[in-house]
C-alpha cells in the first residue's frame, strides 16, 4: 500500500496512487497533477491543494474536512456524494478556486457556498443541491443538471448554452443577465404555469 509520507509535497506527478479509503492529514500539495488516481471513500483532513490538476480521478464519497482549495481543476473526474460545504472556503474570493470539465458529480452539494464564477462544463451533474449558493458568472455549458436544486441561488451572469435539464424557478433564482439556449430556455417558464404549444 502506498502511503503519503510527507507533509509538503511540491511539483509531483502521482499517477494510479490506491488510497481508497484512506486518511490524508494536513498534507499540502502545490502544482501537484493526480492521474488515474483513486481517493474514493477517503478522508482529507485539513489538507491543502494549491493550483493542482486531478485528471480521470475517482473521489466518490471523499470526505473534504476543512481542506482548502486554490486554482484547483478535476477533468474527467468521477466525484460523487460530496459534500463541498466539508471544505474550507476562503471568505473573499474574486473566482471561484475549484473548476470542473466533463466531470460526474452526482448527489452532490454545494449548498449555501459562494464560488462566484464556478466553471462547471459538460459535467453531468444529477441530484446536485446549489440552494442558496452564489455562483454568479458561473459557466455551465453543456452540463446536465437533471433533478439539480436550485433555491435562492445567485446565477446572474451565468453561461448556460448548451446546458441541459436544469429546473430554475425565475422567481426564487437570480438569473439576471444569465445566458440560456433559446429551446432549453423555456424550462425557466415552468414554475410559471404557463402552457407552452407549437
Amino acid at each position: 500500500m502506498f502511503e503519503l509520507d510527507t507533509e509538503e509535497y511540491l511539483n509531483e506527478t502521482f499517477e494510479g496512487l490506491e488510497l481508497a479509503g484512506q486518511e490524508l492529514r494536513r498534507k499540502r500539495f502545490e502544482a501537484c497533477h493526480f492521474l488515474g488516481c483513486d481517493f474514493s471513500d477517503a478522508r482529507f483532513e485539513r489538507c491543502e491543494f494549491i493550483d493542482c490538476q486531478f485528471s480521470q480521478c475517482n473521489l466518490s464519497l471523499v470526505d473534504l474536512a476543512f481542506s482548502r482549495f486554490s486554482e484547483v481543476s478535476f477533468a474527467e473526474c468521477k466525484l460523487l456524494g460530496i459534500n463541498w460545504g466539508r471544505a474550507s472556503w476562503p471568505q473573499l474570493s474574486l473566482s471561484a478556486p475549484i473548476n470542473f470539465s466533463d466531470c460526474l458529480l452526482n448527489d452532490s452539494s454545494f449548498f449555501g457556498l459562494s464560488l462566484s464564477g464556478l466553471v462547471m462544463t459538460g459535467c453531468r451533474a444529477h441530484e446536485v443541491d446549489f440552494r442558496d449558493g452564489n455562483f454568479n458568472g458561473g459557466q455551465f455549458a453543456g452540463t446536465d443538471f437533471s433533478n439539480s436544486l436550485f433555491a435562492n441561488t445567485q446565477l446572474a451572469k451565468a453561461d448556460f448554452v448548451d446546458a441541459t435539464q436544469y429546473d430554475l424557478d425565475v422567481r426564487h433564482n437570480n438569473v439576471q443577465q444569465a445566458r440560456f439556449d433559446r429551446f432549453e430556455a423555456v424550462r425557466l417558464l415552468a414554475g410559471l404555469g404557463i402552457c407552452i404549444v407549437d
